[in-house]
């Protein structure tokens, strides 16, 4: 799952990601994750920080109490405060630019350690 504003940023990850056959989804709002993420059940998000309705970093903790297995990416294009988090393996954060290469690496690996 991808929580982002900007549009081309997540048309990149939603085309590269559903290339490799994962099934990606988009969210643009703080709103639309909390009414959708349950029906998702995302095992990456993609989380930006800086969103139309509020800091998507604060909805991390509440993120990972809600799914035991997320890793979560936060990214941002400002060096901002890290929010709280109980497990600090369970996520990681990247500045944007974001390459896809890293991303991949990432998710891969995360991958790996669950099989």
């Amino acid at each position: 799952m991808v929580l982002d504003d900007e549009n081309d940023f997540c048309t990149m990850l939603k085309e590269y990601f559903g290339r490799k056959n994962f099934d990606v989804y988009v969210l643009n709002s703080i709103e639309s994750a909390l009414n959708q993420i349950e029906s998702i059940d995302p095992d990456y998000l993609v989380l930006d920080n800086t969103l139309p309705d509020g800091s998507g970093w604060n909805l991390g903790q509440n993120f990972l109490n809600l799914f035991p297995n997320l890793f979560i990416i936060f990214i941002s294009a400002f060096q901002a405060q890290m929010p709280r988090m109980s497990d600090m393996s369970r996520f990681t954060i990247l500045e944007k630019p974001v390459s896809l290469s890293i991303l991949d690496k990432l998710i891969c690996s995360k991958i790996v350690e669950i099989s």
